[in-house]
């Protein structure tokens, strides 16, 4: 009874109420400053931004990624989610905070194990016992963007509001900006590869 108070008004997600809005799998270079401080690893800087997009908090406690990355919400900085609002997951915090500054402190919930692939693999992210909510693998070839295969920008959700089949080529699209937009929504790009 005592954990059920602290759930009060946390609903669970699903693939109706979050989505993943923005995968950065292969970041560009490092600039210098970067590499000064070490980080000459391009990898080191990606993300994956979540969002809600139900009119709901949303509990990430037992949210899970456990294919592609590995990372469960349980042991992050943030377990809820607003409405509207995301939240980030980073391989590395400090090359995260380098390349972006400290104002996303509030929505990151933690650093991943492992890495994304920059070829392209499959993502799961599961609740509870491995129920996967989103089990999908994207690419960075045709008819899938490819400019965010190391050119510096992410892979976009299109329209994520309507929680789009995220195992859709047609449902992704380059980002409109270098280095991404951590937190927040992205506007598509018209397509860097046509």
């Amino acid at each position: 009874l005592t954990e059920a108070e602290f759930k009060v008004g946390l609903i669970q997600p699903d693939s109706s109420n979050l989505v993943i809005s923005e995968i950065h799998y292969h970041p560009g270079f490092a600039n210098s400053a970067e590499l000064v401080t070490g980080f000459d690893d391009p990898d080191d800087f990606e993300f994956i931004e979540l969002r809600n997009i139900g009119n709901q908090t949303l509990d990430l406690t037992d949210l899970s990624f456990t294919d592609g990355i590995s990372f469960n919400f349980v042991d992050g900085l943030v377990t809820s989610l607003a409405p509207d609002a995301s939240v980030i997951i980073v391989r590395s915090l400090d090359a995260f905070r380098l390349r972006y500054g400290n104002g996303y402190e509030a929505l990151l919930a933690g650093q991943y194990g492992g890495g994304l692939s920059n070829g392209g693999e499959q993502i799961v992210l599961s609740f509870a016992s491995n129920s996967p909510i989103f089990d999908f693998t994207y690419d960075d070839n045709p008819p899938w963007a490819t400019s965010p295969d190391g050119g510096g920008y992410s892979l976009v959700l299109v329209a994520p509001e309507t929680a789009p089949d995220h195992a859709l080529a047609a449902s992704w699209t380059a980002g409109a900006l270098i280095d991404g937009t951590p937190g927040t929504l992205e506007p598509a790009s018209i397509d860097y590869d046509t």
